[in-house]
């Protein structure tokens, strides 16, 4: 599987996958124009961003 460096976020990689959206998502993505790939994963990225931020703040502090 190729793999594409991303210069927004260094280190980055981009791995070719098949997913199953929604046509009307997609559509909506589509309508952007040229890049509707990188918003996807701008919003996916943006969703993993926040839960993992969610997920920090739950945990309790070990040196408590």
């Amino acid at each position: 599987m190729a793999r594409h460096f991303d210069p927004d976020h260094l280190g980055s990689t981009k791995t070719p996958i098949s997913i199953r959206l929604d046509d009307d998502v997609l559509a909506f993505f589509k309508e952007g124009g040229a890049g509707y790939q990188k918003r996807i994963n701008a919003v996916l990225r943006s969703y993993m961003d926040h839960t993992l931020k969610r997920r920090a703040k739950r945990k309790p502090n070990a040196a408590e």
